[in-house]
């Protein structure tokens, strides 16, 4: 999986949620996987930062992309449901 480039307003709302108090522990761990793999760190190193295995950081980096491939895919739609059939 290759780094991604992440839009100025993503990055933003993903580091919205690493210092704040509002979202649990999980959140901003994700949030600081996502962020981490779009500076170009290697999955390995970033399992090591985190203190989590290579296979989660894969999981959440995998998930985050189909996120953005559906939005993406919504915003070109017409009927949005259609993304669901």
């Amino acid at each position: 999986m290759d780094a991604m480039a992440l839009t100025a307003g993503e990055r933003a709302e993903l580091a919205a949620k690493i210092p704040s108090g509002k979202y649990d522990g999980s959140v901003a761990s994700r949030a600081r996987i996502v962020l981490l793999w779009d500076e170009g760190v290697l999955r390995a190193e970033i399992a090591a930062i985190m203190d989590t295995s290579v296979v989660t950081v894969g999981k959440w980096i995998g998930r985050y992309c189909l996120v953005i491939e559906r939005t993406l895919l919504v915003s070109h739609r017409d009927d949005p449901a259609d993304l669901y059939r």
